[in-house]
């Protein structure tokens, strides 16, 4: 048990040497070359960290003490102090000889400092030092012998990226067409951090103007510029990709591409969504229509049914939607929390609305900077009505049979 607790003892401490070596690591990588030049204050950081406190010398045959559980100092030196004083040289508990011990070996050992566990403990022992040890044993050890590393780690001490990921770091934007026979197409941005749903959109097919201004645009001014968005590699995106390329300068991480498109197969964050939206608003209505079409009860391809199965529709979608989004983003994801909670802070970098023009604005500079035009109003069947007033007479007619289409 003793020899089991000066190992585990000894892979705890000298955090210290751990990130200077880490430190001289990453210099190396970064020149890429085989002779380190090193200034003389980076030699003397370096040999700093791996002096003890009372002898301020290399390490060389350490001597750890029980009382305050850490490393005190060097053999020879050691020896000198307790020939003159019988207490701890660090915590200055009495009968200290007693409880102090030589940790064999350690000078040729690299600290694992406060992250290690009882599951890499106890691999690091076997691997590094050959011993064998159950995993329960060793928890019990890391738990009472250094109290602080044991705490640093309940509250999440491995957790060192310099670098975290944020809300708004990368936008995941993708379609869904499973409804797409009856004229409706959903586009739906997801934050990668948080899994928020940030943006979404109904519409009777892909529209380049109604995926920037009711997406991309609305999220944008709701929590800031995004570092970075995936798409795949559909013409449906071309206006948000240039606008995200022209505002690039306002983002926080520069150092990103603005965007990627790839597969979407590769799109995951967005891909695990779509299930969601499918059980819950898409099947129950295309199973509804696929029974009506199996019965002849409509024609897909009459323009007026194609008009008024589509519109209808996506009002009802809409409200699937609208509902999901709302549930989904106060959900708790295990392990990570509610997604509008982790999205609340939105991105480091917000932006002016004036740099964001409407979508038909947004349009004209696409067409003026690249020369080619994108669809402004898109059409699913054929636009049965002659005027703007008797298509509003109709919806009225319609709401007031049906004033609530949530009943739908």
């Amino acid at each position: 048990m003793a020899n089991m607790e000066e190992l585990v003892l000894a892979a705890e401490e000298l955090p210290a040497i751990s990130k200077a070596l880490q430190d001289l690591g990453k210099f190396a990588r970064a020149n890429k070359i085989s002779t380190i030049a090193l200034t003389d204050g980076e030699v003397a950081s370096v040999k700093a960290t791996s002096k003890f406190v009372i002898c301020r010398d290399p390490m060389k045959h350490p001597v750890a003490s029980s009382y305050c559980r850490s490393l005190i100092g060097c053999r020879v030196y050691i020896e000198q102090w307790v020939a003159h004083e019988p207490s701890c040289p660090k915590c200055r508990h009495g009968d200290f000889v007693p409880k102090s011990f030589p940790l064999t070996g350690m000078d040729k050992t690299v600290s694992t400092g406060a992250t290690y566990g009882r599951k890499l403990m106890t691999g690091y022992l076997s691997a590094v030092r050959g011993v064998k040890a159950g995993e329960r044993r060793v928890g019990s050890l890391l738990r009472t012998i250094h109290q602080p590393n044991h705490e640093a780690r309940q509250r999440g001490a491995r957790n060192l990226n310099p670098i975290p990921y944020y809300a708004a770091h990368k936008m995941h934007i993708y379609q869904n067409e499973k409804l797409g026979m009856f004229g409706v197409t959903h586009v739906m941005a997801v934050d990668g951090y948080s899994k928020a749903i940030v943006g979404y959109a109904t519409m009777l097919v892909k529209n380049n103007l109604i995926i920037y201004e009711d997406v991309y645009r609305s999220a944008v001014l709701q929590y800031g510029m995004w570092d970075h968005i995936r798409v795949d590699h559909g013409k449906e995106f071309y206006l948000t990709l240039y606008m995200q390329e022209k505002l690039a300068a306002y983002r926080f991480n520069l150092g990103r591409q603005p965007y990627l498109q790839t597969k979407s197969t590769n799109n995951h964050t967005i891909e695990r969504m779509w299930p969601e939206v499918n059980n819950r608003v898409n099947y129950p209505i295309k199973a509804a229509f696929v029974n009506l079409l199996d019965q002849e009860m409509i024609d897909m391809e009459d323009n007026a049914t194609r008009y008024c199965v589509s519109n209808l529709t996506m009002e009802v979608c809409k409200i699937g939607i609208e509902r999901l989004a709302k549930a989904w983003n106060e959900h708790r994801i295990p392990g990570k929390g509610k997604p509008n909670n982790l999205a609340a802070g939105g991105c480091p970098k917000k932006i002016d609305q004036a740099l964001l023009p409407h979508a038909s604005q947004a349009t004209d500079y696409y067409q003026q900077d690249l020369g080619s035009s994108l669809t402004r109003m898109p059409s699913f069947a054929m636009d049965q009505f002659s005027t703007e007033q008797d298509k509003v007479l109709a919806e009225n007619r319609f709401a007031e049979y049906y004033p609530d289409l949530t009943t739908l």
